[in-house]
């Protein structure tokens, strides 16, 4: 659920803005996120890109 909502609404911008909307995400559902994770997910999401 969070990998969606953020994947949707923030694909392709900064990753710093990335990471903020996913750990809002996470609070929103009440998922446990980790920060390494939570790094290299924004780094990818940012990154704009499926391949």
């Amino acid at each position: 659920m969070v990998w969606e909502e953020v994947t949707a609404a923030h694909w392709g911008r900064p990753s710093r803005k990335v990471k903020d909307a996913l750990t809002q995400a996470a609070n929103r559902w009440t998922v446990q996120l980790d920060e390494r994770a939570a790094t290299l997910t924004a780094i990818y999401i940012a990154g704009g890109s499926w391949e």
